[in-house]
């Protein structure tokens, strides 16, 4: 895959543009199931968002079928360009990760605020949750866990949607935590 440049970056992380790839994910969805999904957001910004991502290239048609004299296309996202892998990673500036991970935490707590407004929620009965903690792991040690962790969640991404299947959200941080100077004790 090219490198992404600012442009291309902007791009994907716009924050409609974003929700609209993260509703994408793993399925094919028509423009009308995506305004659905995204009720929150006017059905023109969703079209017009769509078409630019059409546009790019990021987003691509599947099929298309004719419905009362218009033609419905099923879009999904085209295949690896919306995601930002470690290629990528390299070629942004602090700033854009900033960005990045901002917009990021944007949408993930409005999916969170989306579960929290159904009724009745119950975190374990939906096997959600959010926790912090600190691990102490050199990098191999680091590097099998992560490498465990994908071995164990790759698979579902090939699953379809069924009776027993809930779609689920998983979001991932991994950063180096700050190491505290130690303090001076005469």
């Amino acid at each position: 895959m090219a490198k992404l440049n600012k442009s291309r970056i902007d791009l994907i992380t716009h924050p409609v543009r974003l929700r609209i790839l993260m509703t994408l994910a793993g399925l094919e969805r028509t423009p009308q199931q995506i305004a659905a999904t995204l009720d929150d957001v006017p059905a023109s910004s969703i079209y017009r968002h769509l078409q630019i991502l059409l546009d790019a290239g990021v987003v691509e048609v599947v099929a298309e079928r004719q419905v009362r004299g218009a033609v419905e296309k099923t879009l999904r996202v085209a295949a690896g360009v919306a995601s930002l892998g470690a290629e990528q990673a390299e070629t942004m500036s602090a700033d854009m990760h900033r960005q990045a991970f901002l917009v990021f935490l944007a949408q993930l707590l409005h999916e969170f605020e989306r579960y929290t407004q159904q009724p009745a929620i119950d975190l374990a009965r939906d096997l959600a949750g959010y926790r912090m903690a600190v691990l102490y792991a050199s990098d191999e040690e680091w590097l099998a866990a992560i490498t465990a962790m994908n071995a164990a969640l790759l698979p579902l991404l090939e699953n379809t949607p069924g009776a027993e299947r809930k779609p689920r959200r998983i979001a991932t941080i991994s950063l180096p935590a700050p190491v505290e100077p130690e303090e001076n004790t005469p």
